[in-house]
């Protein structure tokens, strides 16, 4: 059921806008997506990892958002839905990508209408981009076009249900915090312009370092770690140089290995997949915001987590999921869907001697048949659950290159171990 993590490497989910003081002026309370009732569920899909809702934009057009706790705006990548409605933007703003290197431009518009789920229509301001140039079409085999950030519930209690698969939202003025949160553990935490920051120790290498984490749900992995934010960390000796994502400029690199620990009131995890960027990464704006990394839906899965946004504090107790181990891929390759509808499948990276590479597969692969069935007949979700479903079992794969169908045998392989 979890997805893969090395087929979603991207950190532009993870985009550090330097616009923290940008949508200030707006009054949003939260309460108003109520309706004058106690609480409400919101469903959602978890696909690729990823939280997706679906949001009647402009209270008429039905399109799917990445719920982002690691966001504070809400933020829309394709302009031509605010430009169909007649909307215009108050101004304009430059934006940095993740990689720190270029920027683009974004609007900011005002009262536009949003219905997230069953809840009302209501009223909100948010960033959009002039140029779509996420395309996480392609990465998530879906058409999700924004995010909606923490602003969205200011005020509200927020119950993330993953086994039901449900955002539960509460009316913090009538809510029973203390039947809510029964069972629940209490994380100290630091809510910053909505975003959440948690302590951790982290051991790499044997060298256990305190560190501040960003929970995120709209980062579709275990866990990743900024080494360059500590002059004691150290991405691990056994890593893989990997792609992390796409940044304005081009590939985002870094490594992807495992921690041996990461531990805190609730979370206590052996041997986590996790990435690593080894570089400076400095938050562009407040300084508080510097981080050493963040803690992605993949961890966060695992729990039942409920958010007082109001009181900002965070609560977790352990789901069904608990114990069961995070899957991750053991192809060695990232697949991106295209066409249509996103069941064309080609191969975007490779890992250095990793299972695919060894099998033969390069990039621009396109994959045309999986086993004894034509590609078509798979989703991006459904064959990158295939590429993460058991070590040692054998894949037989026909790929299209350069006009010419050959055959690929495949062995899954932990190639982290």
């Amino acid at each position: 059921m979890i997805a893969l993590i090395s087929r979603l490497k991207f950190l532009l989910l993870l985009l550090t806008f330097n616009i923290s003081n940008t949508l200030k002026a707006q009054n949003i309370t939260g309460l108003d997506m109520l309706n004058n009732k106690s609480s409400i569920e919101i469903p959602f899909e978890l696909i690729q990892g990823h939280i997706i809702v679906e949001v009647a934009f402009g209270g008429i057009l039905p399109l799917k958002f990445i719920f982002d706790s690691g966001a504070q705006h809400t933020i829309l990548f394709e302009s031509s839905y605010v430009l169909l409605l007649g909307h215009k933007a108050e101004r304009q703003i430059p934006i940095m990508g993740a990689d720190l290197s270029d920027e683009v431009m974004a609007g900011v518009f005002r009262n536009v209408k949003m219905k997230l789920g069953p809840s009302a229509t209501v009223n909100r301001d948010i960033i959009v981009l002039q140029e779509n140039f996420l395309k996480l079409e392609n990465i998530l085999g879906i058409n999700v076009v924004g995010m909606v950030g923490s602003d969205y519930f200011k005020n509200l209690i927020l119950k993330i249900d993953y086994e039901r698969n449900k955002i539960i939202v509460h009316d913090v003025r009538t809510a029973n915090e203390n039947k809510i949160t029964n069972g629940f553990t209490e994380v100290t935490a630091k809510f910053l312009e909505g975003k959440i920051y948690v302590n951790a120790d982290v051991t790499i290498n044997n060298t256990v370092r305190n560190l501040k984490l960003l929970l995120d749900t709209g980062a579709s992995l275990p866990l990743l770690i900024n080494t360059g934010t500590d002059s004691l960390l150290r991405v691990p000796e056994n890593a893989f140089s990997t792609i992390l994502g796409y940044g304005l400029s081009g590939p985002i690199m870094g490594f992807l290995g495992k921690v041996n620990h990461l531990e805190n009131e609730v979370f206590k995890m052996n041997n986590l997949v996790s990435y690593f960027q080894d570089d400076e990464y400095t938050i562009v704006g407040n300084t508080e915001d510097v981080r050493n990394g963040l803690i992605g839906n993949l961890t966060l899965s695992k729990y039942h987590i409920v958010i007082n946004y109001f009181k900002q504090k965070i609560y977790f107790k352990p789901n069904k999921y608990y114990k069961k181990p995070i899957k991750f891929d053991l192809s060695g390759m990232n697949i991106q869907a295209y066409g249509k509808n996103f069941n064309e499948f080609f191969i975007k990276s490779l890992i250095k001697n990793g299972p695919s590479e060894k099998a033969g597969l390069k990039l621009d692969d396109e994959i045309v048949k999986i086993g004894y069935w034509s590609a078509w007949r798979y989703s991006l979700n459904r064959l990158t659950d295939i590429l993460a479903s058991k070590e040692g079992k054998i894949i037989k794969f026909k790929v299209r290159r350069n006009g010419k169908i050959i055959p690929i045998t495949l062995k899954l392989e932990n190639y982290l171990n």
